[in-house]
């Protein structure tokens, strides 16, 4: 059986409301009225469907508060959804605390327009004792104030999973899966499977969400228990063997200190290791020309001049690898730096000599400074040359390298004479 109201006199909407077992009618939404007709006697819901109708001429934006009564904080075991532009939040009654459902549009100039619906699905309407109790939902519109109710002769709804789902039924060896659920019935126990309590299980709230890392592929489930009853929901995941389909810089060749992206497209996993110090990769999965792709980017700023990069994903049979090449243009080269000594004993003063051989081929290279440790800078500049000088002095020299290049590239350090 099922009827729809029409609204009182200046109201803006009308509803029509359908219980899991029976109908109530919608008489008018004004104050202090009951939302059904009196003599059809009392209905058992577990679930309420309101359709919400526009029967003005304007939009209608309205926020609406959703609530039981009598004032039992039983608000916090419903679960509420609402279709079209509109969207639902519990929030707390400021005069009572008692937790209540705020219903309002995303965007008030599309929110209901004339004779345009929305639905708004009560779910997991429970009873706290052990006998059943006449209950009433409450709705009130915020701006107006106007308030009805709808009563519903309660009773413990069904032990189920409304919903139980993982983000995604395929994965890769050591992906990370979220599992969302909520479950329905005042269960009193409520266990994840498989897990690591005494059970071989995690128990868990009736609503909530968890990360999961996946080894293999593992049929996941819920356990719901109360009293006598028990129910089970199943979510399965199933571990594929994985490929890189592809590996590759956004740039093969760049300046010194530009930094980009390296770019991987994967196939059954969404994560994977990048050498260098990067180590993991998150892939997330996009539509590309009709078909899934996961894909996935890291930022890298190289320093050498050549770089390459190594991408390794884990599957079930083992251990996939690919690499990717950056080279940095102009880069501050050292072609060839070698810094000898050679002892020579003079026989017409008697004295020990020594003879350094000092050569150098700098590529790239805007600014150069070969210093011996007395203090003589040898290179005048040049980035490249040969020279030959003598010392009495039987301490061995070094040579302090300093150099320049484009994009701010610099080395600094001793080298010791062979």
């Amino acid at each position: 059986m099922s009827a729809a109201g029409k609204a009182g006199e200046g109201a803006a909407v009308c509803l029509h409301c359908d219980v899991e077992d029976c109908s109530l009618r919608a008489a008018a939404f004004s104050a202090e009225e009951v939302l059904r007709e009196a003599g059809e006697g009392p209905s058992i819901a577990n679930r309420i469907f309101l359709t919400v109708t526009n029967t003005s001429e304007t939009m209608f934006a309205q926020e609406l508060r959703l609530f039981l009564n009598p004032y039992e904080d039983w608000g916090e075991a419903l679960a509420v959804s609402v279709s079209g532009l509109w969207q639902a939040e519990p929030c707390l009654d400021p005069a009572g605390g008692q937790t209540q459902w705020r219903v309002w549009p995303r965007n008030k100039r599309y929110a209901c327009g004339p004779g345009e619906s929305f639905a708004i699905l009560i779910d997991n309407i429970i009873c706290r004792g052990d006998r059943e109790k006449m209950v009433c939902l409450g709705l009130r519109l915020e701006e107006e104030g106007r308030m009805g109710y709808i009563p519903v002769f309660q009773k413990y709804h069904r032990v189920l999973a409304k919903r139980f789902v993982c983000d995604r039924n395929t994965a890769g060896v050591l992906d990370r899966v979220t599992f969302d659920w909520e479950v329905l019935g005042n269960c009193s126990h409520t266990y994840f499977l498989p897990g690591h309590g005494a059970l071989g299980a995690w128990r868990v709230r009736a609503k909530d969400k968890l990360e999961q890392d996946i080894y293999e592929s593992t049929d996941y489930a819920l356990l719901m228990r109360r009293e006598e009853i028990t129910a089970y929901a199943k979510s399965p995941v199933t571990v594929l063997e994985p490929a890189i389909l592809s590996f590759e810089p956004e740039q093969k060749s760049v300046r010194y200190g530009t930094t980009v992206d390296l770019l991987f497209v994967l196939e059954n996993t969404y994560h994977g290791y990048i050498d260098g110090g990067i180590g993991r990769v998150e892939a997330t999965a996009a539509w590309q020309d009709g078909r899934c792709a996961i894909t996935g980017r890291c930022p890298v700023t190289p320093r050498r001049k050549v770089n390459t990069y190594r991408l390794s994903i884990l599957g079930p049979n083992g251990i996939y690898e690919k690499t990717a090449t950056i080279t940095i243009e102009r880069y501050l080269t050292e072609v060839s730096l070698s810094f000898t000594r050679i002892y020579e004993n003079n026989n017409e003063d008697k004295k020990n000599r020594y003879r350094y051989d000092l050569a150098w081929e700098i590529a790239n290279c805007r600014e150069i400074r070969l210093t011996t440790s007395d203090g003589v800078e040898r290179s005048d500049g040049k980035q490249q040359g040969r020279l030959s000088f003598w010392t009495e002095q039987d301490g061995k020299l070094t040579l302090q390298v300093e150099l320049k290049g484009d994009d701010g590239q610099e080395k600094c350090y001793q080298k010791q004479c062979n």
